[in-house]
């Protein structure tokens, strides 16, 4: 860092690109990650370098490239809601969660990257109810994908009353929990900027549902 300060201005702006390249090395797989939904035609490497605010104007700037942070808040209002700053003042992103339950059984979790669903069995009234959950399903959208829905339907399970199940996609066998059930047919339950997740009974009726969304502002 000393030594790009200590040259002279002509070859500042030079020195800004290098850095820059050594910066979009860095951020390259997390940005794959936080923006893949978000890129569309523009690229990585463009929404990049719009994020880190690249300009060729000198030592000044580079002070600020340099104190690039992420911040991320939690707040719960209601639904709970996540704000991320990410890039100081110049990416954020909101997430905000809404969940419904029609009977003792919800959707608790439903991970924002697709590696896992929770099921709740929370009696309510004092009954205290085992649910024979035998062709039900769990339905996940993405993106209004429907197409490429993934289902997984439950065979011979009951769950019991005050008790909780992740049904895990396949790439997360391992961490599954004696108790706890895997996708097979997916790698992964999919993720993306608007996921809805859907319990179904084994009459087609709607018996829960788990929404996540975000926003993002530049």
């Amino acid at each position: 860092m000393v030594s790009v300060l200590s040259l002279g201005h002509a070859q500042e702006p030079r020195l800004l690109i290098l850095f820059t390249e050594m910066e979009l090395a860095s951020y390259s797989k997390s940005f794959q990650t936080k923006f893949k939904n978000k890129l569309g035609t523009v690229g990585l490497r463009s929404v990049v370098e719009q994020t880190l605010g690249v300009r060729q104007s000198g030592a000044g700037r580079l002070a600020d490239i340099i104190n690039v942070s992420e911040e991320q808040s939690y707040e719960s209002a209601g639904d709970s809601q996540i704000s991320m700053k990410m890039m100081r003042g110049e990416v954020s992103a909101k997430t905000t969660y809404q969940r419904t339950a029609n009977g003792p059984v919800s959707i608790a979790e439903a991970n924002p990257e697709g590696k896992f669903i929770m099921l709740e069995n929370n009696p309510s009234g004092g009954i205290r109810k085992e649910m024979n959950l035998d062709g039900w399903k769990i339905r996940r959208v993405v993106d209004n994908n429907k197409r490429g829905a993934h289902e997984y339907t439950f065979r011979n399970y009951s769950l019991k009353p005050n008790k909780s199940v992740k049904i895990y996609a396949r790439s997360m066998a391992s961490q599954a929990g004696p108790n706890d059930l895997v996708f097979r047919e997916a790698d992964n339950w999919g993720a993306g900027s608007e996921v809805v997740t859907t319990l179904i009974n084994d009459k087609g009726e709607e018996k829960a549902s788990h929404i996540q969304k975000t926003n993002y502002h530049q």
